[in-house]
Parts: C-alpha cells; sequence; structure tokens
C-alpha cells in the first residue's frame, strides 16, 4: 500500500523489507468505483507518517511492532499498534508523532529500569501529557516489588520551565 492509500501489487521488492514491515489491521478493501483494483484507504497519510519517523527515529521500537491498525483512526484520530512485548500502544494522529514515540521510549525504558518484571499492557498517546500506562502486575504485585526494594515508576513528562530551557539551534 502507498502513503496516499492507493493499493497495489507490489512486486520486485526485496523479502527482508517486506518482513520488517507491520501488517496493516482495521481497514476494509472495497473495490474502486471507476476502474480495476481496489479504492484508496483513508488515513494512510498519517499511519505511513507515524511509521516514518517510528523507523526512522527509533528503530528499536518499530521493529517490535507487529500490527498497525486503522479501526479507530476516522472516529478518534488513533492509531493503534501491537507490538512484540506491548498488547496496544495508542497514537494520536493529530499531534506530534515524535514527541509520542519518545514518550513511549521514556516509558518503555523506566518500566524496565524500575521493575523486576516490565510488562506493559496498555501505553494510550493520544492523550497529551496523560499518558495512561496498564501493567501487568497487580497493585498488590508492586507493593511487594516496592517492598523488595525496587521502585515503582514515575513518569514526568512535564517541560523545563522557559527560563531553564537551552536556547535551540535550527539547522
Amino acid at each position: 500500500m502507498a502513503k496516499d492509500g492507493v493499493v497495489y501489487e507490489g512486486v520486485n521488492y526485496d523479502k527482508a523489507l517486506l518482513a520488517s514491515l507491520p501488517w496493516l489491521d482495521g481497514l476494509r478493501l472495497r473495490l474502486a468505483d471507476n476502474g480495476p483494483g481496489y479504492a484508496p484507504i483513508d488515513g494512510m497519510k498519517a499511519v505511513a507518517d507515524l511509521l516514518t519517523t517510528a523507523q526512522l527515529q527509533a528503530p528499536h521500537l518499530y521493529r517490535e511492532w507487529l500490527f498497525v491498525s486503522l479501526a479507530r483512526l476516522a472516529s478518534h484520530d488513533e492509531i493503534a499498534v501491537k507490538a512484540q512485548d506491548i498488547p496496544e500502544i495508542v497514537f494520536s494522529a493529530k499531534q506530534d508523532f515524535f514527541r509520542q514515540i519518545a514518550q513511549l521510549d521514556y516509558i518503555i525504558d523506566e518500566t524496565k529500569r524500575t521493575l523486576a518484571e516490565p510488562q506493559l499492557l496498555s501505553v494510550n498517546l493520544a492523550l497529551g501529557p496523560q499518558v495512561p500506562v496498564r501493567l501487568a502486575q497487580t497493585p498488590e504485585e508492586l507493593a511487594r516489588q516496592a517492598k523488595s526494594g525496587a521502585v515503582a515508576p514515575a513518569f514526568n513528562f512535564t517541560s523545563p520551565s522557559p527560563s531553564k530551557q537551552k536556547p535551540s539551534r535550527d539547522l
């Protein structure tokens, strides 16, 4: 499928490249009204932007992605991803994908650093600075880990005050 949503038969693509692509889910192929083939899939530009950003900025995360779902794109402007270790990651199609991927990377690193068995079941990045995270451990299990010396992860996404920010340089 092309970035503009056009479905086509892929010919002469490298097998390793094809194997590295996540599967698309949550869409319905319809025959084109004006000729042979399929009608373009709405929302593929947003999906392509997400995939490109992840592939370029966080390839270690992108390699883990198995499925990308468009099921909630039209109704909620959300793209859901199923990764090898995280069953559901929700991105907002209306927000900056780079920032959302950076938040996801931080959450994954922080849970691995602070929890003995970090199993993320769900990360919802679609709510801006409020990022609901669902862990496989129950509150009781997390409390036992805390008693044994492990610290529960505390995620802080607040940006520094303007006076403390370093000046940025555009290249």
